[in-house]
Formats: C-alpha cells, sequence, structure tokens
C-alpha cells in the first residue's frame, strides 16, 4: 500500500477506533491507474514461477 504512510500501517478514522470483544474488522481502498497497462514478462505465485 503505497502512500505518504509506511507500507501496510494505517489508522482508523477517529469514529470508528473501538472493536468490541469477539468483533471483526476488514478493510477496502479506491485507487486510479493511467497509462499503459503492459503484459507481463513473468507470473510469480508464493515465490515459484508460473508457466
Amino acid at each position: 500500500m503505497p502512500g505518504s504512510r509506511p507500507p501496510g500501517r494505517r489508522r482508523d478514522a477517529g469514529w470508528n477506533g473501538m472493536l468490541e470483544p469477539g468483533g471483526s474488522v476488514g478493510f477496502g481502498f479506491q485507487a486510479t491507474y493511467s497509462g499503459t497497462n503492459a503484459i507481463p514478462a513473468r507470473y510469480m505465485l508464493n515465490g515459484a514461477l508460473c508457466s
């Protein structure tokens, strides 16, 4: 997760900072992209090259 904060570190929005016992949390993000999307030269999954 690139941005001005270190990767993987995010904070609550102020109004949602409490998590009750047994509760759960999830997250999402919005992104935009412009430019070309070239075909990758290779794919890897869990460090192994896919064929």
